[in-house]
């Protein structure tokens, strides 16, 4: 099961507020309103390769450190 640790990189980088984040998405490209990044914080089904580089970038971690794997059924 994968497990999404974008809050911990937010809070471990003193990103308070979902909202925090829509200006350095779009300074890289990634225009995303301040709900929609509301939602990608919430544990997505899905994320696109843009906004998954543009994440790493920001908190400058790989994507491994972004989404964490474990056995099926875990997390």
């Amino acid at each position: 099961m994968a497990s999404w640790r974008l809050p911990e990189l937010m809070a471990r980088a003193g990103y308070r507020r979902t909202s925090d984040l829509v200006k350095p998405l779009a300074a890289r490209g990634v225009v995303l309103s301040r709900s929609q990044v509301y939602r990608l914080t919430r544990d997505p089904d899905r994320v696109s390769l843009r906004v998954l580089a543009a994440l790493c970038d920001i908190f400058g971690v790989g994507v491994e450190e972004l989404i964490t794997l474990g056995p099926p059924g875990e997390g």
